[in-house]
């Protein structure tokens, strides 16, 4: 999959836990964010890229927070 610059940094950075994370995150969210203020910007820069949430017209099988198509198994073991 191929996707703009642009996009992906606009992706990343209107990304948050409380807006687009998976329910764990979400439900989370106000107890990571003030204990580990940066876990916020790890997930963004190194989750969101490898997953179907810079995916767009995805099929109700697909889930947002699942490892894109092609994503190496390495990285998903991580």
């Amino acid at each position: 999959m191929q996707i703009e610059l642009e996009k992906l940094q606009k992706i990343i950075t209107e990304s948050s836990y409380k807006l687009n994370g998976a329910v764990t995150e979400r439900e989370f969210e106000k107890y990571l964010s003030p204990e580990f203020p940066n876990s916020e910007t790890f997930w963004k820069r190194f989750i969101i890229p490898w997953t179907n949430r810079i995916c767009s017209g995805l099929e109700p099988a697909q889930e947002f927070t699942s490892p894109r198509d092609g994503v190496s198994q390495d990285l998903r073991e991580i």
